[in-house]
């Protein structure tokens, strides 16, 4: 479970990095997404 999160958060972060930095300054949001999955 845990690796499949890592390469998920890779992936995200390979794909994605403004999307990454958008979340930085909001965790919150982050983490109601996260949730959401």
């Amino acid at each position: 479970m845990v690796k499949g999160r890592s390469e998920l958060q890779m992936q995200l972060t390979a794909t994605t990095p403004p999307v990454k930095k958008a979340f930085q300054p909001s965790p919150q949001a982050w983490l109601k997404c996260k949730l959401k999955s």
